[in-house]
């Protein structure tokens, strides 16, 4: 039996009724480029004409315009996926975000905001831009995120990777205030790759979600990171922005490997919580003597 990729398995699982579509994202700078050769014709024409004149000139107009044109692939790259899937899209906005990257720094803010559905569950994309420090030794960071919310209490887990956990010095006090105070030791090589934190007592049910296919997969897609938080929202972490459909195929094939086996236990828990509301209202109240 031939194996497949994550990717590849990510690509034919986008046209399925059930997942996000991706046929309207231009897969790349170049294809944006052949879809608005209007424009970047216009910018090679000023650069023949300009070149005549001052051949510094030209080169800059050229470099000037392809630069604009890249930026501009990259601002509409989010609202494409939202029109291909008749989400909704805002340049900018507040999020009710729970992760733990959520609390680090200063100057926080979304832009880039896509409101849709994965199956039953919202999903929400967007960027996250904070500020570690201030003046001088300040750093700012652009993350892309994407959020499914299950909206019932699920195992919480952070998992990290060894090259990340330098670059942002607040983190570990956020895994503190968060309670996630155990780490997991990992079976085979999954160390090397990943540090993974719980809640105390919670391995068995956090690894029933971190299955060995699903830890494969991020081996591959090593830019991300997972959080799942108690009050039940999935995020995925990029650690550079999203700036062509190969990244949102990437994200996507990491929401949809895990969401099966999240799935499962949401719909569990719920099926308690409907249980035990039932229960509560059919209880015979009792009168004091």
């Amino acid at each position: 039996m031939s194996s497949s990729s994550p990717q590849s398995v990510a690509v034919s699982a986008l046209s399925h009724p059930s997942g996000v579509n991706l046929d309207g994202v231009a897969s790349g700078f170049s294809a944006y480029l052949r879809k608005k050769w209007w424009a970047f014709l216009l910018i090679l024409v000023l650069t023949i004409g300009l070149a005549f004149i001052n051949p510094i000139m030209g080169l800059a107009v050229l470099i000037i315009g392809t630069f604009f044109m890249k930026q501009l692939y990259e601002n509409v790259l989010f609202q494409a996926f939202a029109n291909t899937n008749h989400f909704s899209f805002a340049r900018s906005g507040q999020i009710e975000a729970s992760g733990l990257i959520f609390d680090i720094g200063n100057s926080r803010r979304f832009s880039d905001i896509v409101t849709g559905q994965y199956l039953q569950w919202p999903l929400l994309l967007f960027i996250y831009t904070y500020t570690i420090g201030y003046g001088r030794d300040s750093h700012t960071y652009n993350r892309a995120v994407m959020a499914i919310k299950f909206s019932v209490s699920l195992p919480a887990f952070v998992l990290r990777r060894h090259k990340f956990l330098g670059n942002l010095t607040d983190e570990g006090e956020s895994l503190k205030k968060y309670s996630y105070s155990q780490k997991v030791n990992l079976e085979g090589d999954f160390n090397k790759h990943f540090e993974v934190y719980i809640r105390p007592n919670t391995q068995d049910n956090v690894l029933a979600i971190l299955t060995p296919d699903v830890m494969n997969m991020l081996i591959g897609l090593d830019k991300y990171e997972v959080e799942l938080t108690d009050s039940g929202t999935l995020y995925v972490y990029s650690h550079d922005l999203i700036t062509k459909k190969q990244d949102l195929v990437d994200i996507y094939s990491i929401v949809e490997a895990i969401i099966p086996k999240l799935s499962r236990h949401a719909n569990m828990q719920k099926e308690l919580n409907t249980l035990a509301t039932a229960n509560q209202s059919t209880a015979t109240p009792v009168t004091p003597a």
